[in-house]
């Protein structure tokens, strides 16, 4: 299998990705423009459900920690918790973010 059956295969994706397994032959750089364009959707897919997830994630942690009695309405101070709960969430993760690239680029500059 190519280098990306193994990072993206197996997952609950679109089609069978009929074109990877025959590489080669005279249609080469077409097949691996269409390689190169699964690939790039299905980052975008990843990219897409980890965006989801992080919004769950922070939905549930701001909630759970701002409103201890769920009612059909939120009082003020639930409302700036969650808004100060959500700044900060985001915050962090940009920090985490920003820290993770600066290791990566450094790394990568040995």
């Amino acid at each position: 299998m190519d280098k990306y059956g193994g990072k993206y295969g197996g997952g609950g994706g679109g089609g069978g990705g009929g074109g990877m397994s025959s590489m080669g032959g005279a249609s080469g750089a077409p097949q691996d423009a269409q390689i190169q364009a699964q690939v790039a959707q299905l980052e975008q897919q990843v990219n897409t459900e980890h965006v989801k997830m992080m919004i769950q994630l922070q939905q549930q942690t701001c909630f759970k920690k701002c409103v201890p009695k769920p009612g059909s309405t939120l009082d003020r101070g639930e409302q700036e918790c969650i808004g100060n709960c959500v700044d900060r969430f985001n915050e962090s993760f940009e920090f985490v973010t920003q820290t993770f690239i600066k290791a990566q680029q450094s790394m990568g500059g040995r």
